[in-house]
């Protein structure tokens, strides 16, 4: 069995939180518009979609390359800066729909 760190699966639900989120302004361009220089001002649901597959598989497969430590420290970035994304957005009135 595979022990699964807290600090990856705070990194993949605040990644999903974010994405929920991003979908929400991808649906209402008029109301709102993407932060994210990648995406653009106004990106579709699909660009979306594949952002955060794209994201999602590149911290996940650095995590994996990564030594312990670093591992950790990795991780702890990604939440981070996910959850100043999606606390910036709720803070704007954007909420999550999954």
């Amino acid at each position: 069995m595979v022990a699964v760190s807290p600090w990856a699966v705070a990194a993949l639900l605040a990644l999903g939180l974010d994405w929920s989120q991003t979908q929400t302004i991808a649906r209402r361009p008029g109301q709102w518009h993407e932060h994210n220089p990648v995406l653009g001002l106004h990106p579709s649901p699909g660009a979306v979609n594949g952002y955060f597959v794209g994201a999602t598989v590149a911290v996940g497969g650095v995590a994996l390359v990564l030594r312990p430590g670093p591992r950790r420290w990795w991780l702890r970035a990604v939440v981070a800066v996910e959850l100043a994304n999606v606390v910036r957005n709720r803070a704007i009135g954007i909420g999550f729909t999954f």
